[in-house]
């Protein structure tokens, strides 16, 4: 995959020398800071850090959960090691115009519309990662051109998006993500009363929220809240207390 990864002993010679000095303890919050750095500091690093094998990642997460930002620094920490990522999103997503993507901590970034990307060029191995926001938005059919591009020419594709609508059910993207990615990860947010927001709730404008309408709807904090599975059942958006 071309990617380095820093050599760990684990010989027996090696434990036994650690032991010697009290230094088991230490290898093990070497080996704890090494994973940290390898997980969210260097993504090209973990890209195939198992066996070196592209694989399909889906990223999913409740609004307001950092996903955007976290597809932005992907391709920034790519571009940091002298890498090419390819950064893009279903047409569905113009709340920031056809070819920008926007975090709401303010990032923001260049990304080409999924029906535009260069497949060609994509298979002559032009970029060493493929990262798709919004991914909720795709279409089966579009879920698989990536599945072949992992499988067949070993492009890494990192995948960000809901994993759910308002209603609870799946989005035709996130659902063949979900079926179809090789590595699955959660990233998480709370809802307003600690716990954790799994879930995507359509404001109403009436202080309540509305599980009726279209799934697609676009907007952001004026249109959506996250919250816990508990409250969403409820349709409690606060702490009326």
């Amino acid at each position: 995959s071309g990617h380095s990864i820093p050599a760990l002993d684990f010989s027996q010679k090696n434990l036994t020398r650690s032991k010697c000095g009290g230094g088991l303890a230490f290898l093990r919050i070497c080996v704890i800071i090494w994973k940290i750095n390898v997980r969210f500091c260097c993504p090209a690093a973990e890209i195939g850090c198992e066996d070196e094998m592209a694989k399909l990642y889906f990223r999913y997460g409740a609004m307001s959960s950092s996903k955007t930002a976290q597809a932005i620094m992907v391709k920034y920490n790519y571009g940091e090691r002298g890498q090419r990522a390819l950064l893009t999103k279903p047409a569905t997503d113009t709340r920031d115009g056809a070819r920008t993507v926007r975090s709401r901590c303010g990032l923001q970034d260049e990304c080409v519309l999924f029906d535009d990307l260069d497949w060609d060029e994509l298979h002559s191995g032009a970029y060493d990662c493929v990262i798709v926001d919004e991914a909720q938005f795709l279409t089966r059919e579009q879920v698989m051109k990536l599945v072949e591009l992992v499988d067949y020419y070993g492009v890494p594709v990192i995948c960000y998006g809901l994993r759910t609508d308002f209603q609870g059910n799946f989005f035709e993207g996130s659902h063949w993500l979900m079926a179809f990615a090789d590595t699955i990860e959660e990233i998480k947010t709370i809802c307003w009363c600690g716990k954790k927001a799994i879930m995507n709730a359509r404001l109403d404008g009436k202080g309540g929220i509305t599980k009726v309408g279209e799934q697609v709807v676009l907007g952001a904090d004026d249109k959506y809240i996250s919250l816990c599975r508990k409250h969403w059942a409820e349709g409690k958006i606060k702490n009326d207390e």
